[in-house]
């Protein structure tokens, strides 16, 4: 049963977060509520990505007909103008046409943008973000990223690199001659990021768990991740003067109990002022701003007209 008695009306917009160890589906209405959404097992495969949103729209009973748009957040850079995914290390994608191969299964147009950006603009439409101008979106999941907003606007950067704080070098990574490639994660993401915390046999949250019930070897782990995330907060802040930092993504969900003194240590290292803020959305986010992302090219093409 169709979710509308019409289906020429196409009044449903979807956004699909591609994340590298799971996909997040969000169907919003034309009053921008969310109807349905869920989270699946990641893939790298065009098909297997169109299977998963067809799935995803019978679970809804809704129907392909009914879409405005389909509103991607990949994680990598992306050149949202031509619908391109030009690096995404976690998917293997490298100069992908994602907007053109999506193009081959659904008529209804599809925006491409990279997943942090997305979940920066919906943290300004619905989360923690609302009225805010000057902010900085921290995301810690399989890699990390961020995004940049000043005087409210998206920086996006010369070649849409804006934001890539996974590439950021410290002294002991140049010492040992450990420099950033394309297609690998950057030096602070192989320290920062959920694979990281995973690679001595850890599972992020279980890692969480033990630091929170003392476990030796977790307070060891999980302070020096503290500070080297409070140390990279506190470079961004220096920077960018930003209002608040939003931190999310499915490391950041562990971080509930450790965000107060994350704020301290920041204050000690910078005199820079800002606030530290756990996002609302959860793993959400980048779904929920893959829709508003859409929203915002729809208002754009409007008026260009």
């Amino acid at each position: 049963m169709a979710l509308f008695t019409t289906t020429e009306e196409k009044s449903l917009n979807l956004g699909v977060d591609i994340g590298g160890t799971s996909i997040y589906l969000v169907l919003m209405n034309k009053n921008e509520n969310v109807i349905y959404e869920k989270k699946v097992k990641t893939s790298r495969q065009i098909k297997e990505i169109f299977r998963i949103i067809i799935c995803f729209l019978e679970e809804a009973n809704a129907e392909v007909e009914q879409l405005k748009f389909i509103s991607f957040g990949v994680p990598g850079t992306t050149n949202m103008m031509d619908g391109v995914v030009i690096d995404a290390p976690a998917l293997e994608w490298s100069n992908l046409p994602l907007k053109e191969e999506m193009s081959k299964y659904f008529n209804c147009p599809i925006y491409v943008e990279n997943d942090v950006n997305c979940a920066a603009i919906g943290e300004q439409w619905k989360g923690r973000a609302i009225g805010c101008k000057d902010f900085i979106y921290l995301s810690i999941g399989t890699g990390v990223g961020s995004s940049i907003f000043t005087n409210g606007q998206l920086v996006r950067g010369s070649s849409f690199m804006a934001g890539e704080i996974g590439y950021l070098l410290f002294t002991p990574d140049v010492e040992n001659k450990k420099y950033n490639k394309t297609g690998q994660f950057g030096m602070l993401e192989s320290k920062l990021s959920g694979t990281a915390l995973a690679e001595n046999g850890n599972d992020p949250k279980q890692l969480f768990k033990d630091y929170y019930e003392n476990v030796a070897e977790a307070k060891d782990a999980v302070n020096t991740f503290k500070q080297l995330l409070a140390i990279s907060i506190a470079n961004i802040v220096s920077l960018l003067n930003p209002e608040r930092v939003v931190i999310s993504g499915g490391v950041a969900q562990s971080l509930e109990g450790l965000i107060d003194d994350i704020n301290e240590m920041v204050k000690e290292y910078t005199p820079i002022p800002s606030k530290i803020y756990l996002s609302p959305l959860g793993e959400a986010s980048g779904a929920i701003g893959a829709v508003a992302a859409g929203l915002n090219r729809i208002s754009e093409k409007e008026w260009s007209v």
